[in-house]
């Protein structure tokens, strides 16, 4: 077998699965730390936080590896990084909701969205343009792209967890897209729109790393959980997501309700 870092995200996604292999898990979380990181922290704007959420959400990835469909039978092509980054954003919303409702359990439903089907891999430039242009958002409306397009997150949840009305939401979402739009296309980075939420979820994260101690927490960390069997069995249900299929007006993230 070729050394670990070495091997494909499907591939140690795999590994974590059927092995139970902590050093694929290990690399797994070394490829993406930085970027799960930034990612929670522009959602819930705290380090110590963003942290802990992060090393929840990979606790649950070693948990469900085993649901991860790695087949394609469903036609979709595999995408971890979306995978991992849309728990994230789950877990962030948690944190969020439980900033208002104390430590109130609730439910987890994340609702399909439809998104085009034929979005290109985005350049390095136009998510360095986008980059610039979300880091000059006021912080909630960073919150909104990040939860809505980030995590599949409805404008009615994110209405309750912001004590934003909905309304508000919608608007807000419009005003950024549309902005976002006419912007990149004037810039001649967006010929062709929607951008791709690949590209959203690529610019928010960057720009913000964990401590030094993350890594090692997070491994001690899965040592206590829960096989991918024992997952399935309490209801987590990972689908595959498919990087083609996720565009701005919504991630295209086919998941279960996890049971929490």
């Amino acid at each position: 077998m070729p050394p670990v870092d070495a091997i494909d995200d499907i591939a140690l996604v795999s590994l974590v699965a059927t092995r139970r292999d902590e050093e694929a898990f290990s690399q797994l979380f070394a490829r993406y730390q930085r970027v799960a990181y930034s990612f929670a922290f522009h959602i819930v704007k705290d380090a110590k936080t963003a942290e802990d959420l992060v090393q929840e959400s990979m606790v649950r990835v070693w948990s469900a590896a085993g649901s991860f469909r790695t087949d394609g039978a469903d036609g979709r092509v595999p995408n971890v990084k979306a995978w991992i980054m849309t728990i994230v954003a789950r877990e962030s919303f948690q944190a969020l909701r439980r900033r208002k409702r104390s430590r109130k359990e609730v439910p987890m439903d994340i609702e399909p969205a439809t998104a085009p089907q034929d979005e290109a891999s985005s350049s390095p430039e136009l998510v360095g343009a986008l980059r610039s242009k979300l880091m000059e958002l006021p912080e909630t409306d960073r919150q909104l792209i990040a939860l809505h397009f980030g995590g599949g997150v409805s404008q009615r949840e994110i209405s309750e967890a912001l004590s934003l009305s909905q309304q508000t939401i919608s608007y807000r979402l419009n005003r950024i897209l549309k902005d976002l739009r006419s912007s990149l296309s004037a810039a001649r980075l967006a010929a062709a729109v929607p951008v791709g939420g690949e590209s959203i979820i690529e610019a928010l994260s960057s720009g913000h790393a964990p401590s030094a101690g993350l890594h090692a927490r997070v491994l001690a960390g899965v040592h206590g959980a829960p096989g991918a069997v024992a997952a399935s069995a309490a209801g987590v249900t990972v689908l595959a997501v498919s990087g083609a299929a996720i565009g701005l007006l919504g991630l295209g993230i086919w998941m279960a309700r996890p049971s929490y």
